[in-house]
């Protein structure tokens, strides 16, 4: 990122909200396509959510320096497959690095499959053994908050206490 002036370029999920609506702001589009210019890796996280789908698509390739990676480890959805398989083939970007595809599992003779400028992984950092362990039991120990009548601190969505029945 030095060629840009910048250490580090980070692209946040709030203005991200932005780049469907360009008539409200054209700041976070151009920002977005300078950080794209000047990096050597664009790498997508994020959980699942009310993100768009496609959101890096043929524009986003092709503004990609050609020595440049694409890492998703979000959702394959974020990505426009058919426009990450037509940057790859035409040499637009150098590679890619997939944690997640649109369709999984995906099918024996996805395109991905036989590109050998693409590295698949699967999906599935959170099935360690200690892991899995540790995931049984907090969903013991919060299914037994919950039968005490406690609030269980790591609720994934803690507007459920908010329901009249734990204000009583």
């Amino acid at each position: 990122m030095k060629s840009c002036g910048l250490q580090d370029g980070i692209f946040d999920k709030i203005i991200l909200q932005f780049l469907y609506n360009r008539e409200k702001s054209q700041l976070p589009c151009k920002f977005l396509l300078t950080l794209i210019l000047c990096s050597a890796t664009m790498v997508v996280l994020g959980r699942l959510g009310d993100r768009p789908r496609g959101m890096i698509a043929a524009e986003q390739f092709k503004a990609m320096k050609p020595t440049a990676f694409f890492l998703n480890a979000a959702r394959g959805d974020v990505v426009n497959e058919p426009a990450l398989i037509a940057a790859l083939k035409n040499s637009e970007i150098a590679g890619a690095g997939l944690d997640v595809l649109v369709e999984e599992p995906f099918p024996a003779d996805h395109p991905f499959m036989t590109m050998p400028n693409v590295v698949l992984t699967p999906h599935m950092a959170a099935q360690s053994q200690e892991t899995v362990s540790k995931l049984v039991t907090m969903a013991a120990e919060g299914t037994l908050a919950v039968l005490r009548g406690e609030k269980w601190p790591y609720v994934a969505n803690p507007e459920v206490y908010d329901h009249p029945r734990w204000k009583q």
